[in-house]
């Protein structure tokens, strides 16, 4: 059966809920501005901010993947989001979750100094879960040698290319990971596959049977352009020592620096979308279907390309019952991340204790005590909003924090970034979350968005 995009009404049922206790707990948790906002995926048809999922070619996902979607009261059913217990674990909901990142076998050198000793690309997608996933304590691990891993591996008889077993990963994963850690994703430079029958998959992950946390692994190695371009030019061998067991000595770093031409925007781009997407479905997050959003499934490269940054609101407020997150701050620290400025106001964050764990009903409530600092916020956002263009060009060309002359440490990272930070294919991300901080900062006020005005006004208040 092909693919139907839902009706606003489905939509709506599938934020708000049908039952009185999921309605009224929505109005209690999202302030009016956010409410509003969110109000655009249901009832503005061709919503700047939500839209329509478009299956341009025959082999995405949703035409070959028959999927109902996940309501929010569907993913809600399996824990008691209404009290202050999550049945499956008994682990009050207050506590702040916990997400580790285990890099496996080697990574390429490009961009790292001397001194460092984690690969830049790795902080940047550190500093990006840690923005992304705001209230949680995000850790990078140390590096584990395949070896130690011990998963099968084979070439792929398309590309010539070495594939590690995704799914031997999890095994490993599983093994590995501790109470205190909610979800243990790893990352790798070199392809994957899940099982013999399969030609490759970007990334696999597995819930725990609370729902809440698990493990997860992804590959780097489709996300670099020159993996196409190289792609009749490997000829990789299995091999294996003289006692039948996998040879790993195969996987040597400068066969990992070639196939890796730099650490760019684009890389970086789609390795940050990726990592949230597993790590979502570690909490619990299915595939979306009902606009276009980061959970969105897809079956290619072009494919994933299309899917945006952003969480549908479905999906945010299933997050948000995890994370307990205030919605407008966690755009602000994303928009910091686009802007290159994040880890100085993550570092002066973490300093103050970072205990953010209140609504955006009780941010919204105290917003008159604090009305100099969000209001001198707010309108810093308006005035550049005309310029946003303009300054995402001065930031591609001189950074926030060169031009600050100062140095900004990352609280879970040895080393510190490289301020030259690849962040130019952000710039249509950080416009939209700009333009949403906007509408939610003024409660969607008509006047504000004259491109949007039309729209506003025919909302129900």
């Amino acid at each position: 059966m092909p693919y139907r995009i839902p009706k606003n009404i489905d939509k709506r049922n599938a934020l708000i809920g049908t039952a009185e206790t999921a309605q009224n707990t929505y109005k209690k948790t999202f302030s009016t501005g956010v409410r509003k906002f969110f109000r655009l995926s249901y009832q503005v048809d061709s919503s700047p901010f939500f839209k329509d999922i478009n299956n341009s070619d025959p082999s995405d996902w949703l035409l070959n993947h028959k999927e109902p979607g996940q309501s929010f009261e569907e993913f809600s059913s399996r824990f008691s989001i209404y009290t202050d217990l999550i049945i499956s674990d008994i682990v009050p909901r207050s506590k702040q979750k916990t997400i580790f990142i285990l890099p496996i076998g080697e990574f390429p050198t490009h961009g790292s100094s001397r001194k460092s000793t984690t690969n830049p690309l790795l902080q940047w997608l550190e500093s990006y879960c840690t923005a992304f996933f705001t209230t949680a304590q995000v850790k990078m691990l140390k590096p584990v040698p395949l070896e130690n891993v011990a998963c099968n591996y084979r070439v792929n008889e398309f590309t010539g290319r070495y594939q590690l077993n995704a799914s031997n990963i999890l095994d490993y994963l599983r093994r590995r990971k501790t109470r205190n850690q909610d979800c243990l994703i790893a990352v790798t430079m070199i392809d994957l596959y899940p099982k013999p029958s399969w030609n490759f998959v970007f990334g696999l992950a597995s819930t725990s049977k609370s729902g809440i946390g698990g493990v997860g692994v992804f590959s780097f190695c489709r996300y670099d352009d020159t993996f196409y371009e190289r792609w009749s030019l490997c000829e990789d061998q299995v091999k294996r020592k003289p006692d039948g067991l996998l040879d790993y000595s195969v996987f040597t770093k400068s066969k990992i620096d070639s196939a890796l031409s730099e650490i760019d925007g684009t890389l970086l781009l789609r390795a940050c979308k990726v990592m949230t997407h597993e790590v979502c479905h570690m909490f619990g997050l299915k595939h979306c279907i009902w606009m276009q959003c980061l959970m969105n499934g897809s079956n290619h490269l072009e494919e994933s390309d299309r899917r945006p940054m952003h969480l549908c609101p479905v999906c945010l407020r299933k997050l948000q019952s995890v994370l307990n997150f205030d919605v407008l701050q966690r755009y602000n620290t994303m928009f910091d991340w686009t802007s290159g400025s994040f880890l100085k106001s993550q570092s002066s964050t973490k300093s103050k204790g970072f205990k953010s764990t209140h609504s955006d009903a009780e941010s919204t409530r105290s917003q008159s005590s604090s009305a100099s600092s969000t209001g001198s916020r707010r309108s810093s956002y308006l005035n550049n909003r005309k310029h946003a263009g303009e300054t995402i060009k001065k930031t591609k060309k001189t950074p926030r924090a060169k031009r600050n002359g100062k140095r900004q440490s990352h609280d879970h990272a040895s080393t510190t970034l490289d301020p030259a930070a690849p962040l130019n294919k952000f710039h249509l991300f950080r416009g939209w979350l700009l333009d949403a901080i906007d509408f939610i900062s003024t409660d969607g006020k008509p006047g504000v968005f004259s491109s949007y005005s039309q729209q506003l006004n025919s909302l129900s208040h």
